[in-house]
């Protein structure tokens, strides 16, 4: 009877031992919201060409020794399976717009675990996913880190500027430049409209070597200008949004920072009001490949 009772207790102890460390009693859930559309954020996901930007060094060296590998269920869900030493470990990543915007994301990850792993911390394939899931959040929350630029919101400041516009050749653009902004500031003088200082300037190029420059400059007092003018009025969308971005680079790099100054507003769902510009920021501007240009690139959105 002893025996007995001793052996039922053994197997009692190995039972708990069992569930305790072995058994995956518990579904743990992470959720996140994340700032991108859902058909963005499962694109980072589920292609390859995006793995290293979110997940973490183990994960990663998973991926590429094979022992991770990455299904999808419908277009909101991606299933990552994990086969090392027979054992097999499932982690799921499911999407759905979120209730506030649907340019936002809710984001949840889950997993089976132990009351042990619960307790005490994770294994190494579940640090991996969890860790890697956050380092997501992190890259999708930084517009610098996801975008390559540090875009953000502003509103548009209470401006008049006076336009102008002239073709040249890609070899002339620098002095070309230099030439709408002399003649402006010049005719501004001319009619007392007191230039304050602020400079705008965007291209479109127009051939292989044609590029179309456009300058402006700010007045404080438009009602000196004549309907007659040689050079327009622009008014400002004086407290609407704008989305502004640092540039620091060789000039005609600058098509990169309105690229991805363009991706952010599609992916916030934002619409353009205006053509987007730069704004000067530097006493002088440079266009030549060669030199370190500092200026802002703006968008007018709603």
């Amino acid at each position: 009877m002893r025996k007995r009772n001793i052996f039922i207790l053994i197997l009692i102890g190995l039972g708990f031992i069992w569930v305790l460390f072995y058994l995956p009693v518990f579904t743990h859930v992470e959720k996140k919201t994340f700032p991108l559309k859902t058909g963005r954020l499962m694109e980072l996901l589920i292609m390859p060409v995006n793995y290293d930007r979110w997940m973490n060094k183990t994960l990663r060296q998973m991926y590429h020794d094979r022992v991770l590998n990455i299904s999808t269920m419908g277009t909101s869900m991606a299933i990552y399976t994990i086969r090392k030493k027979s054992k097999t470990k499932r982690f799921l990543i499911s999407a759905q717009p979120a209730k506030t915007s649907e340019a936002k994301t809710d984001l949840h990850l889950s997993f089976k675990a132990s009351l042990w792993q619960k307790m005490i911390g994770f294994n190494e394939e579940q640090t991996a996913m969890v860790n890697s899931f956050g380092k997501l959040e992190n890259l999708v929350k930084s517009p610098l880190a996801f975008y390559g630029y540090d875009i953000h919101e502003a509103k548009v400041p209470d401006s008049t500027f006076l336009y102008y516009a002239i073709t040249t050749t890609n070899k002339d653009r620098q002095k070309t430049m230099q030439k709408i902004f002399e003649v402006l500031i010049d005719y501004a003088e001319q009619k007392n409209a007191g230039f304050n200082g602020k400079r705008i300037f965007h291209f479109t190029r127009e051939g292989d070597d044609s590029i179309r420059l456009y300058g402006s400059i700010g007045i404080n007092h438009p009602e000196t200008i004549p309907n007659n003018s040689p050079f327009p009025l622009k008014r400002m969308p004086f407290g609407k949004n704008l989305l502004v971005t640092p540039f620091e680079g060789p000039y005609m790099r600058v098509e990169q920072a309105y690229a991805a100054i363009e991706q952010f507003k599609l992916d916030h769902q934002y619409i353009s009001m205006a053509i987007p510009y730069h704004r000067i920021t530097a006493p002088e501007l440079s266009l030549a490949d060669s030199t370190i240009t500092r200026l802002e690139v703006c968008y007018p959105v709603y």
